[in-house]
């Protein structure tokens, strides 16, 4: 368990309906997601991490698709960063890393043991692109149509897309330690 912030308590109170209790929820981390390039070509840039870490605020994980059962909620966001790690395309690594809790019974107690002896590993989220800029040319294209497809360097340094316009190559939104 982990202890959390009388904000943080506060904030969990709002959407359970009564006083917070320590021992009826399990609180725990999950990275929701970072700024390395994954297997679409795609990274997130820092401006799109924070934006997110606000949106993701308040929202319920979906434990089982088939059901849609929402279990945990989260509760904060927060931007973490790595000065001794880097990405792919050599940018600072940071994670977005959501804080969530999770009612302790008999229903969850299978889901809390698969968290607590790291047995849940994969997590997925979704949000909407509004745009995404091509790091060679700089000019704005969607999935179908990357204007540079075939200039991509072998190194890996530019095969790659940003998420949103302000994650260019360049490095202008890379955030400095």
């Amino acid at each position: 368990m982990f202890d959390i912030t009388k904000e943080e308590k506060e904030y969990i109170e709002r959407y359970i309906n009564k006083k917070f209790d320590q021992n009826d929820f399990f609180i725990f981390n999950i990275k929701l997601c970072d700024n390395e390039v994954d297997e679409d070509l795609e990274c997130f840039s820092v401006s799109s991490l924070e934006k997110l870490a606000l949106f993701y605020k308040g929202k319920l994980g979906i434990l089982n698709l088939i059901d849609e059962s929402q279990y945990p909620r989260i509760f904060n966001c927060k931007i973490k960063k790595f000065s001794n790690k880097k990405t792919k395309i050599g940018n600072n690594y940071i994670e977005l890393i959501a804080k969530a809790y999770i009612s302790i019974n008999k229903e969850t107690e299978n889901i809390i043991y698969n968290i607590k002896n790291n047995l849940l590993k994969e997590i997925s989220v979704g949000c909407l692109i509004k745009k995404t800029i091509c790091p060679i040319c700089r000019k704005e294209f969607n999935d179908f149509m990357f204007p540079n497809k075939n200039k991509i360097d072998s190194d890996g340094k530019s095969d790659y897309i940003p998420k949103n316009e302000e994650a260019l190559k360049d490095g202008k939104d890379n955030e400095t330690d």
